[in-house]
């Protein structure tokens, strides 16, 4: 199955339906009309893209930081059984090891490896002046075992994971019209033995996130019917 997490530019392509159906086009007109957080799915597919796919130094850094525990994890790029590791890793086998967590749990099975992890979460949704726009905090926790904090030089891994994750997303653009701002970081510790810290941004959700009228719907489902004709 080909993945969605790609380096074409993000498009809408899978709201599309493949055959001009009056099902899909009442499911979609409920979709449009009544859910009001549509532009959160797609955020989190751009976050991913952009952190792990595409620019190829900062994503395999990234996979390194997250998936090696060694102190090396960023210096020995000739290691094979790294290189082999790190190339296995694409988006979805990070999110299927835990390694990228998209719900609020955090547990350990009896037997399984300590590892650093990151989560991304949307919270504090409140109204704008504008009432077509939602505003929201993105959240994007970072914990490491406290055994693999240190990597040397006095480097500290969950630092340099936010370093690299601020880089690649502070003042870039979502789905929303307005960028993410950078509000803050906080230290957060998990359990007895994961720390780290929760990366805070605003987000401006745009105009994925109004209430279209009935023209409008219209409109979108009519276009989307003939591109697939």
């Amino acid at each position: 199955m080909r993945s969605k997490f790609n380096t074409k530019p993000y498009d809408r392509s899978y709201l599309i339906p493949t055959t001009p159906d009056e099902e899909f086009n009442k499911m979609m007109k409920e979709e449009l009309t009544v859910n009001s957080f549509l532009g959160v799915e797609k955020d989190i597919e751009l976050i991913l893209n952009r952190l792990f796919v595409e620019d190829p130094t900062y994503s395999d850094r990234l996979k390194r930081l997250l998936v090696i525990n060694t102190p090396d994890c960023i210096l020995d790029y000739k290691n094979p059984v790294y290189n082999q590791k790190i190339n296995s890793m694409d988006v979805e086998e990070l999110i299927a090891q835990d390694y990228v967590r998209l719900r609020p749990k955090f547990e350990l099975s009896e037997n399984e490896e300590a590892k650093s992890y990151i989560h991304i979460g949307f919270d504090s949704f409140s109204p704008t002046l504008n009432n077509k726009f939602r505003d929201a905090i993105l959240g994007i926790d970072v914990l490491s075992h406290l055994d693999y904090w240190d990597i040397g030089n006095y480097r500290q891994r969950p630092i340099k994971i936010m370093g690299y994750i601020d880089a690649i997303l502070n003042e870039s653009r979502l789905t929303g019209l307005g960028r993410l701002e950078f509000l803050g970081a906080q230290a957060s510790t998990l359990k007895e033995n994961f720390s780290g810290y929760v990366l805070l941004y605003r987000i401006v959700r745009g105009n994925e996130d109004y209430l279209p009228d009935d023209e409008t719907v219209e409109s979108f489902i009519t276009t989307a019917n003939e591109m697939n004709e």
